[in-house]
């Protein structure tokens, strides 16, 4: 494709939808979950992330994670702006994980 013929998109990101998770309690979502989902890492996986949702008990941020061998399952009240259900896959969990982690080295 010539450059000419590429189309010309706009990637804006400032009216997308974003979240907000405290530290500490992304620390102990990861902490519970990491059995469940950073395990063979680079091994393919049928079912491998972390479900959040408040809709299973309100008031609460229930995450939900499996390997397909075990699964984690944590309730935190919900301090968050969460208020719908997503699924977070291995390699984003990995991906924020380890941008999480290099935020607070320093």
């Amino acid at each position: 494709m010539n450059d000419n013929e590429a189309p010309n998109i706009n990637f804006n990101y400032e009216n997308l939808p974003f979240i907000t998770i405290k530290s500490d309690d992304l620390n102990e979502i990861f902490k519970k979950n990491s059995n469940c989902t950073f395990n063979d890492f680079n091994q393919i996986k049928t079912i491998s992330g972390i479900y959040f949702t408040t809709k299973i008990n309100p008031g609460y941020l229930t995450s939900l994670s499996t390997d397909t061998f075990r699964l984690a399952y944590l309730n935190i009240p919900n301090k968050t702006d969460i208020n719908n259900s997503f699924i977070l896959n291995n390699s984003t969990l990995y991906a924020v994980s380890y941008t999480h982690l290099r935020a607070h080295e320093t």
